[in-house]
């Protein structure tokens, strides 16, 4: 990427000539250098560009966002701080996260965090946040008690899942799984995948397991059902090898989104605590 194509005496292509190239896209942010990388399928793409945000070109992408805190002000994760207010304080009524700038964040938004939106245009319409469990996070220091099966995992192969959320517009519904919320759940396994990720722990509501399983997952309960915030959740253990969020048996509508049985309800309960 980075020298000129002997064969036709030309530059490399540009970020956005290539973003153009490859619709569904994942962009990589960091607050030192911006890593853009690009993929339709298992074709990646990578381009190198000074620390500036990436402009959105209008097509649908997965930006993961690292190395970055909430002080940066970075306007991608402006848009997921709010959106977390509105799913889980607004919609789930979890008011001990309430901020009066409607910005839901915490002490586990640090520098170690990775962050991934699911855009639409230059909208956040979903989200997740991966944990480090190499130093203190949710389920070691907030929800213990959702891991009482075992130790608490820990280790550089395994991340924390929390805050999974999905924008009330864009979800799925009936027997019909959500584009944005496959997309997010594909983009979480390949970012595990390039990073040596194996597992990785979450907490949520006990039907996460079973839909969990349908997409291929492992899945593993830490705990029996517990109450927290008013509804029942469990810890879970989950292992990637083998997960096909994209195919799980499902079959590609001409929108992208993915039609399953009947028998298998979308996952539209937000996940993570």
């Amino acid at each position: 990427m980075n020298a000129t194509c002997r064969k036709h005496r030309c530059p490399p292509p540009s970020a956005v000539a290539v973003a153009q190239r490859y619709p569904l896209s994942s962009i990589v942010i960091s607050s030192s250098t911006t890593r853009v990388s690009l993929r339709r399928g298992r074709e990646s793409v990578t381009s190198h560009a000074p620390s500036v945000q990436p402009k959105d070109w209008g097509i649908r992408m997965i930006r993961t966002i690292e190395n970055v805190t909430a002080d940066h002000r970075l306007p991608v994760l402006e848009q997921a701080w709010r959106l977390r207010h509105r799913v889980f304080v607004e919609e789930k009524g979890w008011h001990d996260l309430a901020r009066p700038d409607g910005r839901e964040i915490d002490a586990y938004d640090h520098a170690e965090a990775t962050h991934l939106c699911v855009m639409r245009g230059d909208r956040v319409v979903a989200y997740a946040r991966l944990l480090p469990t190499t130093r203190g996070h949710l389920l070691s220091d907030v929800l213990p008690e959702l891991c009482r099966f075992r130790a608490v995992p820990r280790g550089p192969e395994t991340r924390e899942w929390t805050r999974h959320c999905v924008d009330p517009a864009y979800r799925g519904s009936g027997a019909v799984m959500g584009e944005v919320e496959r997309e997010l759940i594909c983009g979480i396994v390949d970012w595990a995948a390039e990073h040596g990720v194996e597992q990785l722990t979450a907490e949520g509501h006990p039907v996460w397991a079973s839909r969990l399983r349908r997409l291929g997952f492992g899945v593993e309960p830490l705990c029996l059902p517990t109450p927290i915030a008013g509804e029942k959740a469990i810890g879970m253990l989950i292992a990637l090898e083998g997960a096909d969020p994209d195919g799980a048996g499902g079959r590609r509508t001409p929108t992208g989104a993915v039609r399953v049985p009947a028998s298998r309800p979308a996952p539209t309960v937000p996940l993570g605590l």
